[in-house]
């Protein structure tokens, strides 16, 4: 550090300042520190000076850059590697910090600088500050225009304040920047900066704007509770991009310019506590991605009347219940519910969101934003009821209890179907215990198996022998159809007794054909006592196996027979006399 001030002081040695016609001074930058450097005081003041940069002294205050159009991200790489450290008190007024070093993606500014004490910038249209760490408040304001725009740089070029990879330990307060009308409209851009809270204000960051031209913070991270300003009104562009707020509550007011460049786009933030918000979200100037709220967003003013009516002396208690996200539950479940001012309120804001997103084609936000708009009036429509019970708010309630769980208020006609699978579901399994009339031998189907098996084991017929004996009843009907087939061959025409004898084999068929398939797969070739011990064990699991199999395929029929009786209640009005299979 010694040999940097030293450095310093010998290259502001060989460094010839001077002064344009207007008055304002001219500083390379590394006159600037040796001015620091020297002043006695524990304040240091600047007033009316334009700092720029010289190539043959601020080599050491160069930096390269690399720049992203799709996330207006500028990405600084600073010369120096070594930190400088700033113990004096900074007060700078109308000090501008022109960047241009002379060479395509490379300027000059404050970079790798640590300011031990209050910083305090008034008036400053450009300045590049990287990796700085300020350890204490940063005052940041504009009330009006001391320095013209040709002064700074005749030919127009781009200016604004960069900040960027800088950690605030006690936040930055902007609160008055761009008050004045006639000022020049301001242009901030915060990158990759740490915010930690300003202790005896409760508030992390308060970036304030009004008749700015340009604010971007992006990729910043705000570290530990409290609040978090943002206040941009009649500006031109404004973009919060990437950020994290997790245990910070956000305060926002956007009314952004009418003019045709004026834009703003807040997306991929992360807010953890619900935003307290004052927006005009109708304007088609504004991009607002729904899914970086995790808590929702409510109506800043009237959740303020609530915190006012708590009656806090104590301001830093105060700061604390307005921020705490206790309160804003006890708002979104209590106040919105139960006052109809605070209920109109948020309603308005939702609907705002509903009826922006519908115009943006955006229909997955617009579904999000809707329910959690009618989950409100449910919630309204149970307190009404509570309060005066009625057929009329019964029903109304009740119904929008069933919609949110059969539809999702018709934003997911999907939800309907799976619904009613579930009833039909549900249903099957209750009819699967009472089995229905027409399916006669449901009830007796598994005891019928178990009597078929028993018989076989205690029999020296074969399984097929079994089988036949259990369709006897229906061979008896074959044959009788086919004896009287027979006795009709001489007194009907002989189309009829053609086309018959085939319909008679093919009755049979089946019950042929699983007899002879039985008759060559059984195992027994007897009873199960005269099976011999040598080969039970096989056998018995051969035997279990195909009766484990028949009773699968019993129970198959019997849940199938139930979902059917299910399917067909449910989609009819009623079953009739006809028996289904």
């Amino acid at each position: 550090m010694k040999r940097l001030i030293l450095l310093l002081s010998i290259l502001f040695s060989v460094t010839v300042s001077f002064a344009k016609k207007t008055g304002y001074k001219k500083y390379s930058y590394t006159e600037f520190f040796h001015l620091i450097a020297q002043e006695k005081d524990s304040v240091f003041r600047l007033k009316n000076v334009i700092i720029k940069y010289n190539a043959k002294t601020d080599s050491l205050f160069r930096y390269s850059s690399t720049h992203s159009a799709a996330a207006f991200e500028m990405v600084i790489h600073p010369v120096r590697k070594d930190t400088l450290n700033i113990y004096k008190e900074i007060i700078l007024n109308n000090v501008q910090f022109l960047n241009e070093a002379g060479e395509k993606r490379a300027g000059a500014g404050l970079c790798l600088i640590h300011f031990h004490n209050k910083v305090t910038i008034k008036n400053t249209l450009e300045m590049t500050v990287d990796e700085c760490v300020f350890d204490s408040l940063v005052q940041n304001s504009n009330d009006k225009t001391l320095v013209s725009p040709t002064e700074i740089d005749s030919s127009g070029n781009y200016r604004a304040n960069v900040f960027s990879s800088c950690i605030f330990k006690k936040g930055i307060d902007c609160s008055s920047l761009g008050s004045d009308e006639k000022a020049i409209r301001a242009q901030e851009a915060y990158y990759h900066c740490t915010f930690y809270p300003v202790n005896n204000y409760g508030y992390h960051s308060s970036f304030m704007f009004t008749h700015s031209e340009f604010l971007t913070i992006d990729n910043c991270k705000f570290v530990g509770k409290g609040r978090v300003f943002i206040f941009f009104v009649d500006g031109d562009f404004f973009y919060l991009h990437n950020n994290s707020f997790p245990e910070q509550t956000l305060q926002i007011r956007l009314y952004p310019r009418g003019n045709i460049g004026a834009y703003t786009n807040i997306t991929g933030n992360l807010f953890q506590n619900t935003v307290l918000a004052d927006i005009d979200i109708n304007s088609d100037k504004i991009g607002f991605d729904w899914n970086q709220l995790h808590r929702g967003i409510i109506d800043n003013m009237q959740y303020a009347i609530m915190i006012n009516s708590m009656d806090i002396d104590d301001d830093n208690q105060f700061d604390e219940e307005f921020a705490a996200q206790k309160n804003m539950d006890l708002y979104l479940n209590k106040y919105c519910i139960e006052n109809a001012a605070d209920f109109r309120s948020e309603s308005k804001l939702l609907g705002q969101f509903h009826r922006k997103y519908i115009n943006d084609e955006d229909i997955e936000s617009a579904n999000k934003v809707y329910i959690k708009l009618k989950n409100l009036q449910t919630s309204r429509l149970a307190y009404l009821y509570s309060r005066n019970p009625n057929f009329k708010t019964f029903f109304t309630w009740k119904i929008n209890q069933f919609l949110k769980i059969f539809s999702a208020y018709g934003t997911q006609p999907a939800r309907a179907i799976i619904f009613s699978l579930y009833v039909i579901l549900i249903f099957a399994f209750i009819y699967l215990f009472f089995p229905n009339s027409w399916d006669s031998h449901g009830k007796h189907r598994i005891i019928h198996r178990y009597t078929f098996f028993m018989k076989y084991l205690n029999r020296r017929q074969g399984i097929h022998e079994v089988y036949l004996e259990d369709k006897q009843s229906d061979l008896l009907a074959y044959e009788e159809f086919k004896r009287f087939i027979e006795g009709s061959s001489k007194k009907v025409p002989q189309f009829f007794i053609a086309t018959a004898l085939p319909l008679y084999k093919w009755a049979l068929s089946g019950t042929r054909f699983t007899a002879t398939v039985l008759s060559k797969v059984d195992v027994l070739k007897g009873t199960w006592q005269d099976v011999p011990p040598g080969s039970r064990w096989w056998k018995m699991i051969l035997v279990i196996g195909a009766f484990s199999i028949a009773i699968v395929y019993d129970l198959m029929v019997k849940i199938l027979n139930a979902l059917m009786l299910s399917i067909n209640t449910f989609t009819t009005l009623g079953f009739g006399e006809i028996p289904m299979k």
